[in-house]
């Protein structure tokens, strides 16, 4: 069962997350806790030969799967404050690094800044090359162009 979806996490979860154990084949276990990406990472610490079992359960920003950013360890935060912290690390990400709003124009026109070496003729031949052949996508966000548009 999720911890999310026990009951008592909606009223202590700090308790909820203490209490939580692994399934006895799962050796590490990923949570989402949030809709804004707090995850809870927890991970089976176990020595050889004794059947004590201890946890590390760590909070981490969590995109599309990965794990982003460390925000702290159960043990030396709670969660409400995971969830400050949180908020605290998407606050200090600019949003022009949450989506990308490079276009093929900009960074073609950065490839010709970094080579200056070019003569004008040259980059004039460029640029009207990338005009003919590419203008269309001129515009397009890089990440969104595929192989058909090419």
């Amino acid at each position: 069962m999720k911890l999310t979806q026990q009951l008592n996490f909606k009223v202590a979860p700090d308790d909820a997350i203490r209490d939580y154990k692994l399934p006895s084949d799962k050796k590490e276990s990923r949570q989402m806790l949030t809709d804004t990406g707090l995850c809870l990472k927890i991970k089976k610490l176990h020595k050889k030969n004794t059947t004590h079992v201890k946890y590390r359960k760590d909070f981490y920003y969590s995109k599309n799967g990965k794990l982003v950013k460390f925000l702290g360890s159960f043990g030396d935060m709670t969660y409400k404050e995971a969830l400050k912290a949180l908020d605290e690390f998407l606050l200090a990400v600019p949003s022009a690094a949450k989506t990308s709003k490079n276009t093929l124009r900009s960074v073609f026109e950065l490839y010709l800044t970094f080579r200056p070496s070019l003569a004008a003729t040259t980059v004039k031949k460029k640029k009207t090359i990338f005009g003919k052949r590419l203008g269309v996508l001129a515009d397009r966000d890089i990440l969104k162009i595929e192989r058909k548009h090419l």
